[in-house]
């Protein structure tokens, strides 16, 4: 069943629809016919599995049938990251869509590499759906940005204001498995990890990041490419959240 996974944003009601480029996946790909059974999920906590009645060139009509809701993970998981170039913010989104990230903030920070014209949030949704399907992941993450770094802190601040906020910093002397981390993260619905670009953060938005009461933390003590250390920071923070999967569950 998992290599019959479907992305269909409706799951409500007896039947529903894919779009094309799922269609082409069910039809082209997994040459499923009417008959064949599915799961669907809609990024949002719903799956449902679903049988095919019938398939067009763009559209696949399904009955649905086992809807379910999963509960929320038990704290949300805010990535801020700088922009990385192509192929690697890729493997990036890719990656942190498998380990758990519910919302990924791309950055421009003041070191961060200037982007071309390939950076497209449209392109970073697909590969999330894809990397979701992939994964047996329920939620998608929220994808947004780039934009300036005091801009994200500024909107991000207010959309989880009760966010525990940490960034990587390779000198630090508190570590994961420090007491008062772990107490931090039993304790917060919201942790927020800053990665900032390989030229590292500047001392103004350091400042910036300690005005909010930022805990710096080691990871490595090795200088990390971007995608090393979000996907690093990801997996540590989604291995916490493994001991107690949901508040509602």
């Amino acid at each position: 069943m998992k290599n019959r996974r479907f992305y269909c944003q409706r799951l409500e009601g007896r039947q529903t629809v894919l779009e094309a480029s799922e269609t082409h996946h069910l039809a082209h790909v997994l040459r499923l016919r009417p008959g064949d059974s599915v799961e669907l999920f809609d990024g949002k906590g719903k799956t449902a599995r679903a049988v095919i009645e019938s398939i067009t060139k763009k559209e696949t009509f399904l009955s649905l049938r086992e809807i379910q809701i999963h509960p929320d993970p038990s704290f949300r998981i805010i990535l801020v990251v700088s922009m990385a170039k192509s192929q690697r913010f890729d493997f990036l989104v890719e990656k942190c869509t498998e380990t758990g990230v519910d919302h990924i903030a791309a950055v421009q920070f003041e070191r961060t590499v200037k982007m071309g014209k390939e950076t497209s949030l449209g392109r970073y949704e697909k590969i999330s759906i894809s990397a979701a399907k992939q994964s047996g992941r329920v939620f998608l993450p929220v994808l947004t940005g780039p934009d300036i770094f005091i801009n994200t802190v500024k909107s991000l601040a207010a959309e989880y204001p009760q966010a525990f906020w940490i960034y990587g910093e390779s000198e630090s002397l508190t570590s994961p498995a420090h007491s008062f981390f772990k107490d931090r993260i039993a304790s917060s619905s919201q942790v927020i990890a800053v990665v900032g670009p390989e030229g590292g953060i500047t001392e103004a938005e350091k400042q910036i990041l300690q005005n909010l009461g930022t805990l710096d933390l080691c990871i490595s003590p090795n200088i990390l490419r971007v995608e090393t250390a979000a996907i690093a920071f990801c997996a540590v923070l989604s291995a916490f959240r493994i001991r107690n999967p949901s508040r509602n569950g």
